[in-house]
């Protein structure tokens, strides 16, 4: 080959190349001839990754049919009241959704955005289908960091029966999907939201540090029932999973006083599911009406903080693993180190960590909530005994509020008992401004430092429609009198919520003594 013939070779492989860069960078807008399903799945089928599709105002019945997504683009609607979707299933199945994003090795690889906007998204069928929104990256090593589920209305089929033993969820979250759901009104149905994944797969994803971008955050998003039925359970789930809810209403009212529901959950060690999540954060958020836990901490380090019940009675719980580790694994530990894993044990799925501060419950939402029940721990399902010793220690694996003023102590480690033991009166865990913090402090101990003045009324800092930002950082005592900057809460309003902003993607490092697989 000449010189002349391979210059031109090399000239026109630029030139094709630089078309081929210029295609990918640009993005082009497909406009749906309606909010059909036809119309709809055939504007998706055409766009290409990062495009828009536009779907026009008008109500549609989808039937039985799913919207598959596989690239991603944004997929954007006239708004919440006027592009609407009634999905209408004639049998209930666990893998029935309205609209299924699963996304593709390419779009997993860039970590194209996608996003969902401006929709009415409504179960209106003889049968639910099992989520409205299911959000899936089965490609673990490439984590999504930019999906955005803004604007939208999402309503379940509410009632007990004939619908008791379907699960019924607005959205379904599985790993390594990151980004904001935010601005949402979400109706009925057994879940707002639930986390999944799997036990031998949730060691693959990014390691969990509160206060990273690595989470899905949901935040200022109004959810509450229609009518009267069993609402057992607003958010759920666990197996390798993590999530963020902060500044979300619960309204419950519509079930009165009396009726039990549980909000906030991370699964543990399960006998149908034995990987447990690996960690969640949860403050601002609002609970109206009802009774029951707010928070149930199985597994997992967890930061529940400044949280509000209000016309309610409210519980809450830590309750370590349903299941025993050693007793009972029908995978083997090796190779399943999960990324919370710590003190060189493989598979440990009990809560460890975890600090819980400033929640406030009672029927004005003003009582400072310092009882936590503890259950599990003490009793192991799967054997039938009990456990000898006890592993979930006050002031050693979990850390309250008390009585007592904070002074930076806590009473000796192991005589804060329960199930018949001594209560513990000395505060684990202060608040005020960082010039009050104690100078003193015993390992373990936390503070939360903030400008914010009272640090016990909450009424301006919960629920969607509130009107300040919690701020501050939570100091840890790393060492005998030895404050360490531990924890900030990551970035609000979530950087993704400005249109264009870009995201840290560099993910966060493990601290000394936990394993990374």
């Amino acid at each position: 080959m000449n010189f002349n013939m391979r210059t031109k070779i090399f000239f026109l492989a630029v030139f094709f190349g630089v078309l081929g860069l210029a295609k990918s960078s640009s993005a082009a807008t497909i406009n749906a001839a309606s909010a059909s399903y036809a119309d709809v799945s055939a504007a998706v089928a055409a766009a290409d990754y990062n495009d828009t599709v536009r779907v026009p105002a008008g109500e549609e019945n989808w039937g039985n049919n799913t919207l598959t997504i596989t690239k991603g683009i944004k997929l954007l609607g006239a708004g919440k009241t006027q592009t609407i979707i009634n999905s209408a299933p004639t049998t209930y199945s666990y893998d029935k959704f309205l609209i299924y994003f699963n996304a593709d090795s390419t779009t997993a690889a860039n970590d194209y955005q996608f996003k969902l906007d401006g929709f009415y998204l409504k179960a209106n069928g003889t049968e639910p289908p099992h989520a409205l929104l299911y959000l899936n990256n089965s490609h673990l090593g490439d984590h999504l960091t930019k999906v955005i589920i803004s604007n939208n209305k999402f309503k379940q089929i509410a009632g007990t029966l004939p619908y008791s033993g379907r699960t019924r969820m607005a959205i379904y979250l599985n790993l390594a999907v990151f980004g904001v759901t935010y601005n949402n009104e979400i109706i009925d149905g057994t879940h707002a939201w639930r986390f999944l994944g799997t036990m031998s797969t949730g060691k693959n994803v990014v390691y969990w540090e509160p206060g990273s971008q690595y989470a899905m955050y949901f935040e200022d998003n109004n959810i509450y029932i229609s009518e009267d039925w069993n609402a057992n359970m607003i958010i759920s789930g666990g197996a390798g999973n993590r999530y963020v809810s902060r500044y979300n209403t619960f309204d419950l009212s519509a079930r009165g006083s009396s009726d039990y529901t549980q909000a906030h959950d991370i699964h543990g060690n399960q006998e149908n599911n034995p990987g447990a999540g690996i960690g969640y954060e949860a403050y601002g958020e609002h609970r109206i009406g009802g009774q029951g836990e707010f928070f149930d901490n199985r597994a997992g380090r967890v930061h529940f903080f400044m949280n509000k019940w209000s016309y309610s009675s409210g519980t809450s719980y830590v309750t370590y693993e349903e299941y025993n580790d050693d007793a009972y694994m029908v995978t083997s530990c090796v190779g399943l180190s999960y990324s919370k894993t710590v003190g060189g044990v493989n598979c440990v799925q009990s809560p460890y960590d975890s600090y819980y501060w400033r929640n406030y419950g009672g029927m004005s939402g003003t009582s400072l909530i310092t009882g936590i029940g503890i259950t599990y721990d003490h009793y192991n399902m799967r054997l039938g005994i009990l456990n000898d010793p006890l592993t979930l220690i006050e002031n050693k694996t979990w850390w309250r509020d008390n009585s007592a003023a904070f002074d930076g102590s806590v009473a000796a480690i192991g005589s804060c008992g329960y199930y018949g033991g001594p209560s513990c009166t000395k505060s684990g865990i202060g608040c005020g401004t960082l010039a009050n913090r104690p100078a003193t402090c015993t390992t373990g101990t936390a503070y939360w430092a903030t400008n914010q003045g009272n640090c016990n009324d909450l009424s301006d800092y919960v629920g969607h429609t509130h009107t300040k930002k919690i701020e501050g950082t939570l100091y840890k005592c790393t060492s005998t009198n030895t404050w360490t900057a531990y924890y900030t809460p990551y970035t609000y309003p979530h950087p993704l919520r400005a249109e264009g902003a870009g995201t840290d993607t560099t993910p966060p490092s493990a601290p000394s003594g936990v394993i990374v697989n």
